[in-house]
C-alpha cells in the first residue's frame, strides 16, 4: 500500500508505472513489485537471517 504525503492511498497502477519507469531508466530488468518482496526474502535468508526474524519484519505472525 502507498499513500501521498498527504495520507491519500495511490492507485496501485500509478505506482507500477513509475516503477517501470525507473527501472528501465536505471537499465535493470522490470519486475513486479511484489517480486521484490521475495528477493528481499532471499537476500536476507542467504545473509543468515532467519525465517522467523523476517516474518517477524514483514509483521506476519510466525
Amino acid at each position: 500500500m502507498f499513500t501521498t504525503k498527504e495520507g491519500r492511498l495511490l492507485y496501485h497502477s500509478n505506482v507500477r508505472s513509475a516503477f517501470k519507469r525507473l527501472a528501465v531508466k536505471a537499465g535493470v530488468a522490470v519486475i513486479r513489485l511484489h517480486d521484490l518482496r521475495h528477493t528481499h526474502a532471499t537476500f536476507l535468508l542467504r545473509k543468515g537471517s532467519t525465517l522467523k526474524s523476517w516474518l517477524k519484519g514483514w509483521g506476519i505472525p510466525a
